[in-house]
């Protein structure tokens, strides 16, 4: 398998070079994903974490509302990794001024949070 296949190659790539500290890599691979797979949320989200390090905050907040917008439903097993996205756009928006978004960007990050502690509970409960 290359990773020129699968986009999900890209992501663990951007994700390990991020954990590296290279943060241009992290994006690199990002864009790859994407040009392989451009409705790919979660690549998107990736991306945007990597602008948001390095502190380019209207690329980083234009890429999470990509990720929300190709993924409005949440739904999946990757629902429990979307509240970060919303946490982060929220912080975004706080430092432009956007309270109202920002709050509801910061209440939608705290649901999610929450389903994702009882999906994981019940998964925990299911076994027993």
């Amino acid at each position: 398998m290359k990773p020129d296949d699968h986009p999900d190659s890209y992501l663990i790539l951007g994700t390990l070079a991020d954990r590296k500290g290279d943060r241009e890599a992290r994006i690199g691979y990002m864009n790859k994903a994407i040009a392989l797979a451009p409705e790919y949320a979660e690549a998107y989200a990736g991306r945007g974490n990597g602008y948001l390090a390095q502190n380019k905050y209207d690329l980083a907040l234009a890429d999470f509302n990509k990720a929300v917008a190709l993924k409005p439903e949440l739904s999946g097993p990757l629902q429990q990794n979307f509240e970060l996205v919303y946490n982060e756009r929220g912080g975004l928006r706080e430092k432009q001024g956007n309270y109202g978004a920002a709050i509801d960007d910061y209440t939608l990050a705290l649901q999610l949070t929450r389903s994702a502690q009882e999906r994981s509970t019940i998964g925990a409960m299911s076994t027993t």
